[in-house]
């Protein structure tokens, strides 16, 4: 079946060009510690993130709107005040000393039943919040 809309052969020159990039970089630098690990995570992330963005859009306008979304609060904007809370706390979480979250997992451990299943709510409530509105089509059915 035959997509309408933007033609995405081009993005597996994202992915290639990426990539030798990535190689080119690391000829480059032979001392790995030069780059952290973490640092190459997340552009290697950023870059399959904005890689997707590509992917489903219908059109390039739309590709470009979504893109420019992603910086601004007004109009047609994906980062919300509520997405950037999310952001802030999962990537804080992340950064939690082991003894802290330890701690946390014991607590939750001796909580009461009530109050295991409050905190079980709340997080389906927050994931209810993030999906969005109505069923996802399966992007693949677009070729």
């Amino acid at each position: 079946m035959a997509r309408r809309g933007l033609d995405l052969r081009g993005l597996g020159c994202l992915h290639g060009g990426a990539q030798v990039v990535e190689r080119l970089g690391r000829a480059l630098v032979k001392d790995r510690k030069v780059v952290p690990t973490w640092l190459g995570v997340l552009i290697t992330f950023h870059v399959v993130c904005l890689g997707w963005i590509l992917f489903r859009a219908e059109t390039f306008d739309l590709a470009m709107q979504m893109l420019v979304g992603l910086g601004r609060f007004e109009g047609f904007s994906l980062l919300t005040p509520f997405v950037l809370a999310l952001i802030v706390g999962g990537l804080a979480m992340h950064g939690l000393p082991p003894r802290a979250v330890e701690g946390l997992a014991e607590r939750l451990k001796t909580a009461p039943s009530p109050t295991l299943g409050i905190l079980i709510g709340l997080a389906i409530l927050l994931v209810e919040a993030m999906r969005p509105e109505g069923v996802a089509p399966f992007i693949y059915f677009q070729f």
